[in-house]
């Protein structure tokens, strides 16, 4: 009798995993025919509709009937009712209506993840909307002259006889557990890595085959009959045989590998829709919440993602959508005044890109205001980007807001921090973008799959590490005389701007082993939308498609690490999160001093410093920092008087720090003058200026200064830093 309670216990947990996920499926399916029943405005269209929402309605009573869930069944039979009623004309459905069968699809929903956590239902609100389908209900009874009756059977469907729960879906598919996939999947993964591992035993065994034949060679110029040359001969036939022989089978065990693993991993593969489900309800109730009018279409093609995907983005497309709704459509009399159409618009879309997706979340609304977010960036103590891009970018810092009032639902910027933290999690970006008066587009840059990776490998500090191929904007090798200091930061000059340039030892938190060269270094320059950072490595090993590892819950947050791969020597190598990096490279200072490991290091000695600036405050204060830091300082007012006295006693000076905007003669072209001297040419350069336009940090570098500071985040330290590394 035991035996028969365990089995009777193990079947039903089995079939209760079945019908959570029909109950899933058929919540959405009421879901989305209620937002087409709304917006259907032809008979025979609300007909058509009204007969999806009975059919998904009666088959989650039958399913939940066959394990017991009572309260799921009654407000199943009590929505039958109402779609029957509706169906025959008894009434019309109106807002009182779709408000209570939104709200039984909620509770619906709400019971099957308490199922899910086994949570009992007696308090869930489950109970409590069953009275307000029932009154629903009972109240079509009272309709005067109601079309004639037609039994709830009517609207059955033909599968209606095929028992409510069982592990067929349909003839062509059956339900198997995500975690039997994965197992799958990893086993797939191990094979390939075999397959690699093999092919090296291939290679090595052809190396070992070519080096006796060589020795061969040499063996029969001394002596070609003695017995040694026999077995010489003989060892070479056995290697040459048995060199095909492994190449015949990498190649055979590469293809079935190969094959096997494409297969498993479509298995995972899921439509991008399923991660937009919801989102036309959520903009629906958070527009009618606000007295808003807002109609959301998705168009997410036939793009299919890595079920892990999947699931990550879903909540970052909620706060996207969430926002868009309350904060970035204006209301409509605000709207009509601004000549727009009374409705606002939100649109998700998707297009791939190589082994990328790129989903698109836009508004027709009124857009980011940059003066509320430089104002709060203020407030909170953030250093202000001149670049309105740039300022746009700060709502992604964590618990940025500019929202006036904090209500329950967010409005543009509450939450943006959570959203670029998982998309960077997926080894993904987020970027934003906006037309005053236009709209608002948030652009989401995923891989299709977390499994594997076309990757970039590269070894810094004795260890490899790999990038994802589609961050890397290029790679480039620079010398001592490439890298600039500007703001207290070392950059490169490239086509477009300069660019931040770290160490990726330094960017790690690991020390930079570095050791001083007068050659080049390889760097890698990683993009995020028009964000670029350069990290400097000792080595660029390959470029070349990876398996990706979990790191598990212990290792999982390990800082700038998406994961792990396997090499084919067995040895790991890191995956590194190019956003995280970025995030870290573009907001710090002083990272690394590269330019310093590229050239010999100067003597420790009491160097004397040139100071120009029209300013007596900007000169006393530069000399006063400068003097208590051992230097010493000779001041000028202009620039015209500083050439002159570079002209006679400039091999005597070790530095010029001047201002850009003097009255006679200003710093760009007095650096361009010192560089186009025969006797001071190399003499560096610091401008300290109120100018912070990348245009006039482009100009600086053009002349030929060293360094560029800007006097509205002056700091002596970073200025002390500065001359420090140039010297």
């Amino acid at each position: 009798m035991m035996r028969s309670t365990i089995d009777q216990e193990a079947l039903q947990r089995r079939l209760m995993v079945v019908f959570l996920g029909e109950l899933e499926e058929h919540t959405r399916v009421i879901n989305d025919g209620l937002l087409a029943l709304e917006k259907e405005p032809s008979a025979a269209g609300r007909a058509d509709h009204l007969q999806g929402l009975f059919r998904a309605a009666h088959s989650l009573k039958g399913a939940a009937g066959a394990v017991g869930v009572k309260p799921i069944e009654a407000v199943c039979h009590s929505l039958e009712e109402i779609l029957v009623a509706a169906r025959d004309g008894s009434i019309t459905l109106g807002p009182d209506h779709f408000e209570v069968i939104y709200a039984a699809a909620d509770a619906v929903a709400d019971a099957g993840a308490r199922l899910r956590e086994q949570r009992d239902l007696a308090d869930a609100p489950i109970v409590a909307i069953v009275p307000r389908l029932v009154a629903a209900a009972r109240a079509t009874a009272h309709v005067s002259t109601p079309a004639p009756q037609k039994p709830a059977e009517a609207l059955a469907v033909p599968d209606l006889e095929r028992p409510a729960i069982g592990r067929v879906v349909d003839a062509g598919m059956v339900r198997v557990p995500v975690s039997k996939i994965d197992q799958i999947l990893a086993r797939a993964g191990e094979l390939l890595l075999a397959r690699h591992r093999l092919d090296l035993r291939a290679r090595a065994v052809d190396t070992l085959y070519r080096f006796v034949d060589e020795w061969l060679e040499e063996w029969n110029a001394v002596d070609r009959f003695s017995d040694t040359g026999d077995n010489l001969r003989r060892l070479e036939r056995e290697l040459k045989r048995l060199s095909a022989l492994l190449a015949q089978d990498s190649r055979a065990l590469d293809a079935v590998a190969g094959g096997l693993d494409a297969e498993v991993g479509n298995v995972r593969m899921l439509p991008l829709s399923e991660a937009c489900g919801g989102l036309e309800r959520l903009a629906r109730d958070l527009a009618r919440a606000g007295g808003k009018n807002v109609g959301l279409t998705v168009d997410s093609g036939q793009i299919e993602l890595d079920r892990t995907v999947l699931e990550a983005i879903k909540d970052p497309l909620v706060h996207l959508v969430r926002n868009a709704v309350d904060h970035g459509i204006e209301m409509p009399e605000e709207r009509l005044a601004a000549r727009k159409p009374h409705d606002g618009q939100v649109t998700v879309s998707a297009a791939l890109h190589g082994s990328h997706v790129e989903v698109v979340i836009f508004d027709d609304g009124r857009g980011l205001d940059l003066d509320a977010i430089r104002a709060k960036a203020r407030k909170n103590n953030i250093v202000v980007p001149d670049d309105d891009a740039a300022v746009a970018q700060l709502i992604f810092l964590p618990g940025f807001s500019t929202a006036r009032l904090i209500t329950e639902i967010s409005g543009r910027g509450i939450g943006l921090d959570v959203v670029w933290s998982q998309v960077a999690r997926l080894n993904g970006s987020v970027n934003v973008s906006f037309e005053p008066g236009r709209g608002t587009r948030f652009t989401l840059a995923l891989p299709l799959t977390l499994t594997r990776l076309r990757a970039l490998l590269v070894r810094d500090g004795g260890r490899v590490y790999a990038f994802d191929a589609a961050a890397v904007a290029r790679v480039v090798s620079v010398g001592q005389a490439d890298i600039r200091m500007i703001e207290g930061r070392e950059v490169i000059l490239t086509r477009t701007a300069p660019v931040p340039i770290v160490s990726l030892a330094r960017a790690l938190g690991l020390p930079d082993r570095r050791s001083s060269t007068t050659g080049k270094i390889s760097v890698v320059i990683l993009a995020s939308g028009e964000q670029e950072a350069a990290f400097a490595v000792e080595e660029l090993i390959a470029e070349g498609e990876i398996f990706v590892k979990n790191l598990g819950v212990r290792l999982g947050r390990v800082g700038h690490t998406t994961g792990a791969t396997i090499m084919p020597d067995g040895s790991i190598a890191l995956i590194l999160s190019a956003p995280g990096l970025l995030k870290d490279a573009l907001g710090q200072t002083g990272l690394g001093t590269l330019a310093a490991s590229l050239g010999e290091p100067g003597p420790p000695a009491r160097k004397r410093l040139l100071v120009i600036d029209d300013s007596i405050t900007t000169r006393t204060l530069m000399q006063s920092v400068l003097d208590a830091a051992g230097y010493d300082v000779t001041v000028m007012v202009d620039g015209a008087d500083a050439w002159a006295a570079l002209q006679q006693r400039g091999a005597e000076l070790d530095l010029v720090v001047s201002d850009i905007e003097m009255p006679r003669m200003d710093g760009f072209a007095l650096t361009q003058a010192i560089r186009s001297s025969s006797h001071v040419a190399d003499l560096p350069v610091v401008l300290v200026t109120a100018r912070s336009s990348d245009e006039d940090k482009a100009r600086g570098m053009e002349v030929g200064a060293n360094a560029y500071l800007v006097k509205s985040t002056f700091d002596q330290t970073a200025l002390l830093d500065t001359i420090a590394q140039l010297l």
